[in-house]
């Protein structure tokens, strides 16, 4: 089975956070994801992030401190998924490969139907906010 490393970004802005959908071509299909990509040979996970963020999102980030590294197998692949913080300093983001874009609230983040990879890392977000 092929395994790849993957990074996301928690994006935040005025207490959301942005959830991105994936489109009905692309494995996974329209699901609910933080917005990432998979490490290209020879980049880090924060270069990645940086690039992804970028080419699919229209916005330049600054990326922050690693939240977490969610491992998860599906049945065609499995994934190793770096979690970082992310914050925009440029650009509004917009779905150049996603099929939408929402802004949700930590309460309201359990109730999107997550990617698999991604619900670890939501949960972890959500009961950190409860402590």
């Amino acid at each position: 089975m092929k395994r790849i490393r993957v990074t996301a970004a928690v994006v935040r802005r005025n207490g959301y956070i942005l959830l991105a959908r994936r489109s009905a071509s692309q494995s996974r299909a329209l699901m609910w994801e933080f917005p990432g990509g998979k490490v290209e040979e020879g980049e880090n996970d924060r270069g990645c992030l940086v690039r992804e963020l970028r080419e699919e999102l229209g916005i330049e980030t600054r990326i922050g401190e690693l939240v977490g590294v969610f491992p998860c197998t599906y049945p065609d692949i499995s994934i190793e998924l770096a979690v970082y913080n992310a914050e925009v300093l440029e650009g509004e983001p917009h779905p150049r490969e996603h099929h939408e874009l929402a802004w949700v609230t930590i309460d309201n983040l359990l109730e999107y139907k997550l990617a698999d990879a991604d619900v670890p890392a939501a949960e972890l977000l959500y009961t950190e906010t409860r402590k």
